[in-house]
């Protein structure tokens, strides 16, 4: 579990998405954490869904290769998910499987991109939205059968926006988002979410430009 970070993501949930997420408890505090980068944490993702482990969405993290010509995300996902520059996913059936039994028990998992590497960076409007289309159609429930569903029929509920690198693509992300957004109405049974993870200093020197194109 990423605990170090988790602060800062929930910080942003009521500041990018139109209306807060629910709570499966009766309180208006939720618990946000990140899944897949720590060694240390539980290679089950269902473990940290069950009735008694308190928490209410769960990160995966990350996708961390992308733009840059680039415009199929790739990262790994835990110990063993990876998914490639062409989309295709390698032993990625168990994070498919433990996504399921999570959101059937309550609890919303979002898609995160970024992270502390420096493998991505966006060079244009053009290719930031090229990105967002391909992150519902293949993440969201898009019907599409023709690109790579690393994770099947099961998808995501949202995305979230780890940006840790000021190369000076961050007026590009707007779109990125736009284009996800822009799909949501598509599948009125669901909601989306777009969430960040801004990190602690002010200005945020990363993410600032992000979060006041997009809200």
């Amino acid at each position: 579990m990423h605990f170090s970070t988790v602060v800062s993501g929930a910080s942003l949930l009521a500041l990018a998405t139109a209306s807060s997420l629910s709570s499966r408890q009766d309180t208006s505090a939720e618990t946000v954490v990140y899944w897949g980068q720590n060694s240390n944490e539980n290679a089950d993702l269902s473990a940290y869904c069950s009735s008694t482990a308190g928490i209410d969405v769960i990160i995966l993290a990350f996708l961390y290769e992308f733009g840059n010509g680039i415009d199929i995300p790739s990262g790994v996902i835990g110990e063993e998910c990876y998914i490639s520059t062409t989309g295709e996913p390698q032993l990625c059936d168990d994070v498919a499987s433990a996504i399921a039994t999570c959101q059937a028990a309550g609890v919303k998992v979002l898609l995160s991109l970024g992270g502390a590497t420096s493998s991505y960076s966006l060079q244009s409007q053009a290719e930031a939205e090229s990105i967002g289309q391909y992150l519902w159609e293949s993440y969201g429930n898009s019907g599409n059968t023709t690109v790579p569903r690393p994770f099947g029929n099961v998808f995501v509920n949202g995305w979230d926006f780890d940006i840790e690198v000021n190369d000076g693509s961050s007026q590009y992300y707007q779109y990125m988002i736009s284009a996800l957004r822009s799909n949501f109405a598509s599948d009125p049974k669901n909601t989306y979410y777009i969430t960040g993870a801004p990190q602690c200093p002010l200005p945020e020197p990363n993410m600032s430009i992000i979060i006041g194109n997009s809200t």
